[in-house]
């Protein structure tokens, strides 16, 4: 890596997690209240607390496949799946251009040095954002890292004998993870081949859809726990969700490069 280079992109992900650190923080505390909420929910009817794993699947768990046999069933909302979406849609779309990019690209006459540094930025907020929600689960459940009981479920009800390791949680909450940073790379493909309102709107469209169309293709069912076959036997194996998050992230980040060899980045935003 050139010394130019190395100082755009130290820079930037200094700018970047500088002004989204208090989107960063808006979404831990969500988490936090969800935790409460959770917490509140299940010592109502057994009197005890819950295990770190009963508050990981909870807060990572997304929304209930909609079965058509069940169209009186009431939809949960999945509230911390949109909270984290939004919150890294956000930092996306508000920082990938400043009001310095245009020094920036003098000084460093790279445009691929510019769009690595702003992607290196929104994967280290994204990753606080995810690893800050996993902590919170963790420290909410005494960092017991096992079930309480399948028994003694109370919000979800579905086969806790599939995962029951630590390492394999941390696997499905790193796919989770990877699945948001294809989202991101979309949306900064869309945004400098349309403009950024536009990228963090389609986006979350996505998101959104991925809610209710229980299929790869719309890889926001990637954020979403149970949407994975360990939790549902009309989810997707975790393999399937890697291979199209990777697909779709490096496709992306290539036409993106592309895109800024040939048009005036400054004159999209």
């Amino acid at each position: 890596m050139k010394k130019n280079d190395r100082s755009l992109l130290l820079y930037n992900v200094k700018s970047i997690l500088k002004s989204s650190i208090g989107v960063i923080l808006l979404v831990l505390g969500f988490a936090v209240m969800v935790s409460m909420y959770y917490h509140s929910q299940f010592s109502q009817r057994t009197g005890e607390n819950m295990h770190s794993f009963d508050y990981l699947l909870y807060l990572f768990k997304g929304a209930d496949i909609i079965n058509r046999n069940l169209i009186s069933a009431k939809l949960d909302i999945p509230v911390m799946y949109l909270g984290m979406a939004l919150g890294v849609s956000y930092i996306t779309g508000r920082s990938l251009y400043s009001e310095n990019d245009h020094i920036i690209l003098t000084y460093s006459q790279s445009r691929n040095g510019w769009l690595n540094s702003k992607v290196a930025g929104y994967t280290v907020c994204s990753f606080m954002i995810i690893a800050g929600v996993t902590f919170t689960g963790c420290m909410a459940g005494g960092f017991d890292m096992t079930f309480y009981s399948q028994d003694n479920s109370f919000l979800i009800q579905y086969d806790y004998n599939k995962i029951t390791g630590v390492w394999q949680m941390l696997v499905y909450i790193g796919t989770i993870y990877i699945t948001y940073m294809s989202v991101m790379m979309l949306q900064i493909m869309l945004s400098l081949l349309i403009n950024r309102i536009t990228g963090f709107i389609c986006v979350m469209a996505l998101y959104i859809a991925s809610v209710f169309i229980n299929t790869p293709a719309f890889i926001g069912n990637g954020a979403m726990l149970i949407r994975y076959n360990a939790y549902s036997e009309d989810g997707a194996g975790l393999l399937t969700y890697f291979i199209i998050d990777m697909v779709i992230l490096i496709m992306s980040y290539i036409v993106s490069n592309i895109i800024i060899r040939h048009k005036d980045i400054f004159e999209i935003n």
